[in-house]
């Protein structure tokens, strides 16, 4: 019977030092995607109403009471957004409140058309409303597509960032994005915001798994540093 002695091999030593450290900060990133979720979800639930205009450091989720109008005219179709399998845009229109600069206002989804050329007419009053809405980020671009250049109203876009509505609008625009908070609001299209603590136990078990995978790869380099000894020859 063979013994096994200690032998480690110093490349897959290297190869391990670099992949574990990765494995455990992927690990703990996911802990913390998991704990932002969990903090939004109290958001939602938890903070009260307030007036606009908000502070520069108003938390995600944050109920707000908007008074003032929508600017008719002004809007941005954000493509690439699907309902149940259907192609279609999440309505993005100016509103000026009573009191700061213009806020670009997430009113919901509407179905696309068929011919991708014809941009659907979303007509929006342009009388003064009061309206209940939520802090949220700004629409993140796509992995994968370029930054478009619309000419004229509606736009439609890929993305919007503070930036782009600065460049789109000839007036101040407010840094905070907003979205209705539900279908009843004057202006409101289909809302069906998905809840604040989804994908919460997805981080979770994407965790488990990097940490997983930092576990197997510690044992399977200890068992490969142990060789067994060369019989001897006859």
């Amino acid at each position: 019977m063979r013994n096994h002695h200690w032998q480690p091999d110093w490349r897959l030593w290297l190869v391990a030092l670099v992949l574990f450290p990765l494995l455990i900060w992927l690990g703990f990133w996911q802990l913390g995607r998991a704990e932002e979720k969990i903090q939004l979800e109290k958001n939602w639930q938890e903070l009260a109403p307030v007036q606009w205009p908000l502070s520069a450091d108003a938390a995600e989720g944050q109920p707000i009471l908007l008074e003032g109008h929508y600017m008719p005219g002004k809007q941005w179709l954000l493509d690439n957004r699907t309902r149940n399998g259907q192609a279609g845009y999440e309505i993005l229109s100016l509103f000026q409140p009573t009191v700061g600069p213009v806020v670009v206002v997430n009113r919901g989804w509407i179905p696309g058309t068929r011919d991708r050329s014809v941009l659907p007419d979303i007509p929006v009053s342009g009388d003064r409303q009061r309206v209940e809405s939520r802090r949220a980020p700004w629409p993140a671009p796509p992995i994968l597509g370029g930054v478009e250049e619309p000419v004229g109203w509606p736009k439609r876009v890929q993305f919007l960032t503070h930036e782009l509505a600065l460049m789109h609008v000839d007036a101040p625009v407010s840094e905070h994005f907003l979205r209705l908070a539900n279908s009843g609001q004057p202006g409101a299209l289909r809302i069906d915001w998905e809840p604040p603590h989804s994908g919460v136990s997805t981080h979770y078990g994407y965790a488990v798994q990097w940490f997983g995978l930092a576990i197997a790869l510690c044992v399977l380099t200890l068992v490969a540093s142990f060789r067994r000894d060369r019989e001897p020859d006859k």
